[in-house]
């Protein structure tokens, strides 16, 4: 039985007070403002406790704008931020968030960057350096065509924690997933790698998806994490374009299948309050 669960990726955004680079007004479904009052209602139909909010912008402005969401809003335990990792100073721009229990870590679009190797770039190394000095996570929001490049990302920093958000995007549509269980298997031997089951509906057969098409996706990712390193995201509300929040978390109970006791305890909680420290009051 699953007591509680932790949504270990959402987002909120408000498009009439910030600029988001990738969200069109044309966009019928997310062009709109998504805020905890909308959301709350959704994951207590679901049975979720409580939820951690992913950047979803390139600005340092939302960064302030949802650590007072944390602040006025108890169930959201805790947050990814942005900063530019490739600035000189970014030290100094960490310590200054870190000073708020609420940040937990950092995500940069990585697939809006023209350059698929970005992460290797010598400034953004450095950017990296400066997060694991700081015991904070990195979100990966990679694409499948990103994989081959992550190995050596990761391996040049082992005291880092990666997350993989959404599986990298396996093509669920096509079900050809050799290349990406490949290129997802020799990241998945960095135990300082952990991995995200989220935004697979969105991936799968618009409109006639079923838990069913979800399930060898999460069945690799089983395999290659186990229930230690992989934990649940809804990736609302994004997911609205496929799903309803509720669904999302009943699909993915359906295509888990049966686990014992510790696995679903991991997978739907306790390695998101371990990756993200939910359970720490200070940092000092």
């Amino acid at each position: 039985m699953i007591e509680k669960i932790i949504d270990s990726h959402q987002h909120f955004w408000d498009p009439y007070q910030f600029d988001y680079f990738w969200l069109k007004p044309d966009d019928k479904i997310l062009y709109r403002q998504y805020l905890p009052e909308h959301l709350k209602p959704e994951m207590d139909r679901a049975g979720v406790e409580s939820c951690v909010f992913v950047q979803a912008n390139h600005q340092l402005a939302e960064n302030d704008w949802v650590l007072d969401l944390i602040d006025r809003t108890p169930w959201l335990a805790g947050m990814v931020g942005w900063v530019d990792l490739t600035r000189p100073k970014v030290a100094e721009v960490l310590d200054g968030l870190i000073r708020f229990v609420g940040f937990k870590g950092v995500r940069h679009l990585i697939q809006r960057e023209p350059d698929d190797r970005w992460l290797l770039r010598p400034d953004v190394q450095a950017g990296l350096d400066a997060l694991a000095d700081r015991r904070l996570t990195f979100d990966l929001s990679a694409h499948p065509r990103h994989l081959r490049h992550l190995p050596e990302v990761v391996g040049r920093h082992p005291t880092l924690t990666f997350v993989v958000d959404h599986m990298a995007g396996p093509p669920l549509a096509s079900g050809d997933l050799d290349t990406w269980a490949q290129d997802m298997a020799a990241l998945a031997l960095f135990p300082n790698v952990y991995c995200k089951v989220s935004g697979l509906v969105t991936k799968a057969t618009p409109g006639a998806w079923t838990p069913d098409d979800l399930k060898p996706a999460i069945q690799i990712g089983v395999e290659l994490f186990g229930f230690d390193r992989l934990m649940f995201g809804s990736d609302w509300p994004v997911c609205l374009r496929a799903s309803t929040y509720q669904k999302v978390v009943s699909a993915t109970k359906e295509a888990l299948g049966d686990i014992d006791t510790e696995a679903s305890a991991n997978f739907w909680r306790k390695n998101a309050m371990r990756v993200y420290h939910l359970d720490e009051r200070n940092r000092g």
